[in-house]
């Protein structure tokens, strides 16, 4: 992008960017339709994922949704006990 401050401001926002989950391997081709179906609310954002202190509904609804990867929910189990 050519602006060196960008990656902390994006940071500092805290609008780390639009995060998809792949449901099936495949191929995608240039003009390929994408469907994007939304999520169930309420859903786990990916602030909660990466800020560093977190309360503790937040570290539960982390450690109890299946569709948050393994390793996160472990953490937030262990940031619980």
């Amino acid at each position: 992008m050519g602006d060196d401050g960008f990656p902390g401001r994006f940071e500092e926002a805290d609008r780390p960017g639009t995060y998809l989950r792949i449901r099936g391997a495949g191929t995608i081709t240039a003009g390929d339709e994408v469907t994007i179906d939304p999520t169930h609310l309420p859903a786990v954002t990916i602030v909660s994922l990466v800020k560093g202190e977190l309360e503790e509904d937040e570290l539960r609804r982390i450690a109890d949704e299946g569709r948050v990867p393994a390793g996160a929910r472990q953490s937030a189990r262990r940031a619980l006990r």
